[in-house]
């Protein structure tokens, strides 16, 4: 398979960039477990078993479709199941409203959007070499979990106005990937902590000028400009003096 190499490079790639030190749910690491050592035991058809049981109880079930897009190239080689799974599964990130993750989520289902349907399924060195490289754990379940992880664990960052109490055009980066825009407070935004988030209040709204920024309360910045860290739930308010 000439293609064979890259995927090995794209596996390991992100098994790196999505290694964390958090750990899953007690129910999301038994499904985990029971899918690793399933690969192990060359036990595939447990494999989409057990996928396919999360996804009677929640069809939007990320971590399950994430690895039944893995399924269906590691152990079927069925590519347009793959192109199928991977239509549902960024639909569904894009249903939880989480869209800073949603980037994430494309470029995890774009690399199998790249395969051509007439790909040729693994040899049997092939699949060997596989299980020797991947000998503990199913190809690309780090970054299945990782991600599941992520969209679930978000915080909420509250942005707020005061003096007035609305109505106050705020300028946010990221909103998504790489992208400001502009909106009028109050208003909620969920993101992933670790990221970096800045807020630009205009200096003068119906003739009352900017006085400062607080966070949870507490003054943080007299410039209109801000940048702050996500590590847990927090609101940012705006104030205005006459």
């Amino acid at each position: 398979m000439k293609n064979f190499n890259r995927y090995f490079m794209i596996m390991l790639f992100s098994c790196l960039v999505f290694a964390i030190a958090a750990n899953a749910d007690d129910q999301d690491q038994l499904f985990v477990d029971s899918v690793n050592s399933n690969w192990v035991a060359r036990n595939y058809t447990q494999i989409l078993a057990a996928v396919n049981v999360r996804l009677q109880a929640n069809s939007n079930d990320v971590l399950a479709l994430s690895l039944k897009m893995n399924y269906y190239f590691y152990c079927d080689m069925n590519i347009p199941n793959v192109y199928a799974v991977a239509h549902i599964f960024t639909n569904a990130v894009r249903a939880s409203g989480r869209t800073e993750v949603l980037p994430i989520a494309q470029v995890m289902a774009q690399r199998f959007f790249d395969l051509p349907l007439s790909e040729p399924s693994f040899t049997e060195a092939q699949r060997n070499a596989l299980h020797s490289e991947f000998s503990d754990m199913f190809p690309g379940v780090e970054e299945c979990e990782a991600f599941s992880l992520s969209l679930n664990s978000g915080c909420d960052l509250h942005v707020r106005s005061e003096n007035p109490s609305d109505g106050v055009s705020i300028q946010i980066f990221p909103w998504s990937e790489n992208t400001t825009v502009s909106r009028t407070t109050s208003f909620d935004r969920v993101y992933m902590k670790g990221i970096v988030v800045k807020l630009s209040a205009p200096s003068n709204v119906s003739g009352k000028s900017f006085a400062q920024w607080n966070k949870d309360g507490l003054s943080i910045s007299t410039t209109t400009n801000v940048m702050i860290t996500i590590s847990n739930n927090v609101t940012m308010t705006a104030v205005y003096i006459p």
